[in-house]
């Protein structure tokens, strides 16, 4: 596991996703600060709250982390390295699996948590209390996307191809079922990934069970990396 975060963490384009993730925060001040100006001059009710409004990118950021843990190595050759000083390839991609959703989860947690905490000095406009449980529980789906990132990776060792899954997941088939008629659009739209917080840990939300939306949560993480491992352990490389 050493190896594969320092592998992780001497990564340009970690350094690049990191940072993107935290523009967030300083989307959200300014943000923040834009709605605070014209809050009383047009008469607004209410707002998005910065931390969910930009939860998006913080999501497809730690994404691209868990996909560039599999695809940078097979782009540069490193993986045949790698098999050779880790030959038992469930291990190694265990290894992979736990530091991409460690990262992606501090990373995720931070970001969220700076962000809402700014906006909440900055601002002087009504917001919700600061819920720490719900930050976290989106900081947990961001890692959930990370690890079907990584899995994703495995499976086509192309950073466009697992990159254009994740946004599939995120923006294109929430999209497509937005468009569906009534009742259809609510139905399906309650198993898409990023419904599946709030039905999981808003009781009062309609939809499906708190324990039904967090093994369907899990499963969004689970799906891609059991098809990671059943195509890492049969091919050559």
């Amino acid at each position: 596991m050493r190896a594969e975060w320092i592998k992780l963490r001497s990564t340009a384009s970690t350094h690049y996703a990191v940072g993107t993730a935290a523009l967030v925060l300083v989307l959200g001040v300014a943000w923040t600060l834009y709605v605070d100006s014209i809050w009383h001059e047009r008469g607004l009710r209410s707002a998005a709250a910065a931390e969910e409004g930009f939860l998006p990118v913080v999501q497809l950021a730690v994404a691209v982390i868990g996909v560039l843990a599999a695809t940078g190595e097979y782009a540069t050759g490193l993986i045949r390295q790698t098999l050779t000083v880790t030959p038992r390839r469930s291990r190694l991609l265990l290894d992979k699996a736990a530091v991409v959703a460690l990262t992606a989860f501090a990373v995720s947690a931070a970001v969220l948590l700076a962000t809402a905490s700014a906006a909440r000095l900055v601002g002087d406009y009504p917001m919700a209390e600061l819920d720490v449980a719900q930050l976290l529980a989106h900081a947990l789906a961001a890692t959930v996307l990370s690890l079907a990132g990584l899995g994703l990776g495995v499976v086509t060792r192309s950073t466009a191809g697992a990159v254009s899954g994740v946004v599939a997941l995120l923006f294109v088939v929430p999209g497509i079922v937005n468009l569906l008629p009534t009742p259809w659009s609510t139905r399906i739209g309650a198993f898409l990934l990023p419904n599946l917080v709030p039905q999981a840990f808003l009781p009062e939300r309609a939809g499906l069970e708190p324990l039904a939306a967090i093994g369907l949560l899990l499963l969004y993480a689970a799906v891609p990396l059991a098809a990671a491992w059943a195509v890492f352990t049969r091919r050559d490389v």
